[in-house]
């Protein structure tokens, strides 16, 4: 990183060095761009990481009776192994928590192991398994949750 992180509420602004990065990654949701502006209007928690380089990753979660689902978290391909995940999703419990969410569930690809890797370090539990949920390739998902309360 070049300079301090600083992450804050994803705007409109953002959108379109938000799709370009989402596009450049493999593990990434292929929204449409109304999509990608719905996301940053309640009921989402839309999130930015940025330095005086630019923006570097963006997490998403839809809050909804009391429970929310990480939709995506994802970091530039040049910014990843730096902790900035680690650091996004801290922010992204936090205003959780102060939403007062109880859990957060989230559907991660089998072979994400770094993801998984993150998302277990926080205490998510494997939950189950969603068969041939993903395409391109075909893979199955990790329902992982996470108690906030």
């Amino acid at each position: 990183m070049s300079a301090e992180l600083v992450i804050r509420p994803m705007t409109a602004a953002d959108l379109g060095s938000v799709m370009q990065m989402a596009t450049a990654l493999a593990n990434v949701p292929r929204w449409s761009e109304r999509s990608w502006q719905e996301a940053i209007k309640p009921p989402h928690i839309a999130l930015v990481a940025a330095d005086a380089a630019g923006l570097s990753a963006f997490a998403i979660a839809t809050v909804a009776a009391g429970e929310a689902e990480l939709q995506t978290l994802a970091v530039s391909a040049g910014q990843q192994r730096r902790g900035i995940a680690r650091q996004l999703l801290s922010v992204v419990l936090a205003e959780l928590r102060r939403a007062s969410v109880a859990e957060l569930w989230l559907e991660v690809r089998l072979s994400n192991a770094p993801a998984i890797a993150l998302y277990r370090a926080f205490g998510f539990q494997e939950t189950g398994r969603r068969r041939g949920y993903y395409s391109d390739p075909v893979e199955d998902a990790l329902l992982m949750l996470l108690p906030l309360r």
